[in-house]
C-alpha cells in the first residue's frame, strides 16, 4: 500500500508550519481535519485512490456553514498540491470540484 492520508499528513502539517509559516490556527484546523478524514474508513486507501465523490462527501457534510465548507476545500487543497509536488499521488481528485462561494457580511452599523 502506498502512502494514505492517515500515513502522510503530519508532513504536510510540518512543511506547512516551517515552509509556508501558516498561523497556529489555520495548522490547527488542518490538522483537525486531516486527522478526522485519515480515519474515516473511505480514506484508508491510497491518496491516488480516493475519489472525488468521497471528498465531496466529506467536505460538505452537515450541518457547517458555507465558510466551513470552503475552509475544508481549501485545506484538501493544499494537501493534495503538497503530495503531488512530494510525489505522493500524481492527480488532484479535487481539480473537477466547483468550490463554493461565500457572501462575505458587512459589519452591522449601529446608530
Amino acid at each position: 500500500m502506498g502512502a494514505t492520508l492517515a500515513t502522510c499528513y503530519e508532513g504536510f502539517l510540518a512543511d506547512a508550519e516551517h515552509l509556508d509559516h501558516l498561523r497556529p490556527h489555520t495548522l490547527r484546523a488542518y490538522r483537525y481535519e486531516l486527522a478526522l478524514a485519515g480515519a474515516d474508513p473511505r480514506f484508508a486507501r491510497d491518496i491516488d485512490g480516493l475519489s472525488l465523490a468521497d471528498l465531496e462527501a466529506w467536505i460538505a457534510r452537515p450541518p457547517d456553514s458555507p465558510s466551513t465548507v470552503s475552509r475544508r476545500a481549501a485545506t484538501f487543497r493544499r494537501f493534495f498540491g503538497w503530495a503531488i509536488r512530494h510525489d505522493l499521488c500524481q492527480r488532484d481528485p479535487l481539480a473537477g470540484h466547483a468550490s463554493t462561494r461565500t457572501r462575505r457580511r458587512r459589519p452591522r452599523s449601529y446608530k
